[in-house]
């Protein structure tokens, strides 16, 4: 794959970085895909895979981590793995580390929730899009793109939108929740258990069988 020529879904990145219009296309392939995966994961059960790995890169929005070593986003992942592998058989592969410059306030500064969506589909959506195409590995190997942000405009810690974009937001000062955020990605909700990874303080470090099995069946496990 070309740098900078093509996305996930092998289209120019031009068109899903067009506001509402190819916004909203990448959101319902990206949402169409997950189903389709996770229909024929359940037809092909008995098939165990080998792997359960998600490959995930860093898109760095916050200034005071500019200038920071990449190893501290290795180690972040080391961290997660450590994590997720009290209530599940998925882990994090490492990939690239890609520092912003002129960031705007509106990507380093983001909304989440149905706010959020809405953002998505505007000008942070089409920002991101711009900034991660360089770091997507196609069709049916779909990557995660970990967006590091200053902050959250309404307060949240984190921010999945589920299976709609291939990335996630996370604000350093809360890194301890990406594990949490991580499991939203790949369709998990929130649960009232506070021993649980989904409680929405991420002071918790189980998941039941059901949400491992549910979770390991994301069209981002490879």
């Amino acid at each position: 794959m070309q740098s900078g020529t093509s996305n996930a879904w092998h289209l120019d990145v031009s068109f899903f970085s067009i506001p509402i219009i190819g916004r909203l296309c990448n959101q319902i392939i990206g949402l169409l895909y997950d189903v389709v995966v996770r229909f024929f994961r359940l037809l092909t059960w008995f098939l165990k895979r080998k792997k359960k790995a998600i490959h995930v890169h860093f898109l760095i929005l916050n200034d005071k981590l500019q200038a920071t070593d990449k190893s501290i986003f290795s180690s972040l992942v080391v961290e997660t793995n450590q994590m997720l592998s009290h209530g599940c058989d998925i882990q994090l592969d490492f990939g690239t580390v890609v520092y912003a410059s002129k960031i705007p306030t509106y990507a380093a500064k983001p909304f989440c929730n149905f706010k959020g969506w809405l953002h998505d589909v505007w000008r942070t959506g089409s920002y991101y899009d711009e900034q991660m195409k360089t770091m997507r590995r196609g069709f049916q190997k779909r990557s995660l793109c970990i967006v590091v942000v200053e902050d959250f405009g309404d307060g949240f810690t984190g921010c999945g939108l589920g299976p709609f974009t291939d990335y996630l937001q996370i604000a350093w000062n809360h890194r301890n929740c990406l594990a949490h955020e991580v499991m939203h990605k790949l369709g998990l909700l929130h649960v009232k258990d506070k021993r649980n990874l989904m409680h929405p303080m991420c002071n918790g470090d189980k998941l039941s069988a059901f949400q491992s099995w549910f979770a390991s069946q994301s069209s981002f496990v490879n």
